[in-house]
């Protein structure tokens, strides 16, 4: 069954029933109840990637079938680190329908998992930021907005309140010395972890 899923979701250009049928059974299994995480897991870079496809019944499609993905695995600290992983090879795509939906995606995981944020933080934040400056202006978007909700995640009172300059720092390099600025003013009391140093 799993290879035939393989298989169909990467029928080619002009079997778009075929990739589109692929992505709702995926879809249909990351939202039932049945213990299938590792088939999932494996198959789920191949149902991200059509996100990006020509079609678009079949982007539509893959982006409902990852979209429920992600909330499945939302709901295990584990699972969602590993699913972060593949999150951030979505940024590396040429497409940039898949780089808006991994940004999208991490901005969910602020939400629906952030411990599991706080652990990849370090690996989050360079990764958003490389595309805060992207020739298409969706992915920008969604950038921002994730760069936001990963701020989100930390707790740290010194911290929250400087999260602005930084992000602004971080969207236009002309505002870096007033951030380093305001760093260099703060008074830190309490203890600053490894979300904080991202």
């Amino acid at each position: 069954f799993w290879d035939a899923l393989e298989t169909a979701s990467q029928a080619g250009k002009k079997k778009e029933n075929k990739r589109e049928a692929a992505a709702m059974v995926f879809a249909a299994l990351s939202e039932a109840a049945h213990h299938h995480d590792a088939y999932l897991a494996k198959l789920s870079p191949l149902f991200i990637e059509l996100v990006g496809d020509k079609t678009k019944a079949v982007a539509t499609a893959a982006g409902t079938a990852a979209d429920a993905y992600v909330k499945r695995v939302a709901k295990n600290k584990a699972a969602a680190d590993g699913c972060m992983k593949n999150t951030l090879q979505c940024l590396e795509s040429t497409k940039w329908p898949v780089k808006v939906f991994g940004l999208k995606s991490i901005s969910a995981f602020s939400e629906l998992c952030p411990d599991a944020v706080c652990t990849s933080m370090p690996e989050l934040v360079p990764a958003v930021c490389g595309e805060l400056h992207d020739t298409k202006k969706e992915v920008v978007k969604a950038a921002e907005q994730a760069l936001k909700d990963i701020a989100g995640v930390i707790e740290n009172k010194d911290i929250t309140g400087l999260v602005p300059v930084m992000i602004d720092a971080l969207m236009n390099p002309t505002k870096i010395p007033d951030c380093v600025f305001s760093l260099s003013c703060t008074k830190f009391v309490a203890t600053v972890q490894r979300p904080e140093l991202a």
